[in-house]
């Protein structure tokens, strides 16, 4: 099972496609203001580019070191071993439910603003969402699995995230009677790994 450190670092991995939303944003917005400067007209596009970036370049270095490990992480899950056999007939693809989850993400990304009180409810967003995510253990509801093609099915109690769609995991259960290799994320939550 995730540690709750683990489950941390998923939250945070999850939000990857936001930090380069958010970085881009802040890009666009000082490059808009920018252009009211006729300093900053007359300046080379390398320059331009080196302006904007001094400009912001506390929050666009964490952007990018977020955004890089959002990737490292993602391409270390796939990395896992699997741990456990399920032995579980799937009966729904919950997918479309637990996607309801994206919504936290799409909030923090509209309630972004350049101000700061806009950064403050983005953080606030941020914060207790992660909270609730880290706390419930829910962590077949994050984007990186919604966003990797993976299906959540469910039995009623429990989940498991997979490439395979209900039939095609069914059939996969019947040829492989001991179980389908998994690993266990958290309590009736798993995943395949397929290699």
């Amino acid at each position: 099972m995730m540690t709750t450190f683990s489950c941390c670092l998923l939250y945070i991995a999850s939000y990857g496609i936001v930090y380069v939303i958010i970085a881009f944003c802040i890009v666009h917005n000082s490059f808009v203001v920018a252009q009211n400067n006729e300093t900053f007209q007359a300046l080379s596009y390398i320059e331009k580019a080196t302006y904007i970036f001094n400009d912001n370049r506390i929050v666009l270095l964490i952007l990018l070191v977020l955004t890089i490990f959002s990737i490292i992480w993602t391409r270390y899950i796939k990395s896992w071993k699997n741990n456990t056999r399920v032995r579980f007939r799937m009966k729904e693809d919950s997918k479309i439910d637990e996607s309801a989850f994206i919504l936290p993400y799409v909030f923090t990304v509209v309630t972004f603003n350049f101000d700061i009180y806009g950064w403050l409810i983005c953080l606030l967003i941020y914060g207790s969402v992660g909270l609730l995510f880290v706390q419930s253990r829910k962590l077949q509801m994050s984007p990186i699995f919604i966003l990797s093609r993976y299906h959540i099915l469910t039995d009623g109690t429990n989940k498991i995230i997979t490439r395979n769609t209900v039939e095609s995991f069914n059939l996969k259960l019947d040829d492989q009677p001991n179980g389908i290799e998994a690993r266990e994320l958290a309590k009736h939550v798993y995943i395949t790994l397929e290699r």
